[in-house]
């Protein structure tokens, strides 16, 4: 586990210049960090370029942020915004037995016709509601500022790092019902339910937990 956190941050080190310019930041994969080696400040192994770019990511996602479930353009059946939403990935509508005898609107491709798996084939309309993305957005900066608050002892990253918490989980006003009942949700007559993969969208879970068990300790 630490191992692979030390390095990852080696190779943050190593990021060229045109990679943070055109794609702003690098999602690494998912682990648990220990927190209380962080808050030791073992750092002489990390190179000084790659704690640079720990700050500098944390910077470029609070620019971002806060997060919140209820920004996306489209409701969960619910009709509750704060409901999490994501549609399958893999699946695709097939309304040539819908009957229609106009152009069907987006609403009515996702209620009326019969989706089917693709397996491996992405839906791109899947972003049009980005929950997924939000979540790890919101995880990644959640991760990034509190490393940064121990690089830096600057507050701001801690008080950020709580906010998206907060903004995501606890304030009634932004936060997201707890459960994940439409995620990966197939839609069509004989969907408009999650799926148990839909628990695959909250795999960036260790990069926030790791950020706020960082601050707690």
């Amino acid at each position: 586990m630490l191992h692979s956190f030390i390095a990852g941050l080696f190779a943050l080190a190593v990021v060229p210049l045109n990679i943070m310019a055109s794609e702003a930041y690098i999602d690494f994969d998912n682990d648990f960090v220990n927190p209380s080696y962080i808050l030791g400040k073992h750092l002489n192994p990390f190179p000084i370029g790659a704690q640079a770019t720990v700050i500098e990511y944390a910077d470029f996602l609070a620019a971002q942020g806060p997060w919140s479930v209820i920004n996306k353009t489209a409701l969960a059946p619910s009709g509750n915004i704060h409901d999490y939403l994501s549609w399958a990935p893999y699946w695709w509508p097939n309304c040539t037995g819908v009957g229609n005898t106009s152009e069907l609107t987006p609403q009515q491709i996702w209620v009326e016709c019969p989706y089917y798996d693709r397996d491996g084939l992405f839906n791109p309309d899947r972003l049009l509601v980005n929950n997924t993305g939000a979540f790890e957005a919101m995880s990644d900066a959640v991760l990034y500022n509190a490393l940064a608050w121990v690089l830096t002892g600057a507050t701001k990253y801690s008080a950020n790092t709580a906010h998206y918490i907060d903004t995501w989980f606890v304030n009634n006003a932004t936060a997201q019902t707890p459960n994940l009942e439409y995620a990966q949700m197939h839609r069509g007559p004989d969907g408009q339910v999650g799926d148990q993969t839909g628990l695959l969208d909250f795999h960036q879970m260790a990069k926030l937990v790791s950020g706020v068990l960082i601050l707690i300790q």
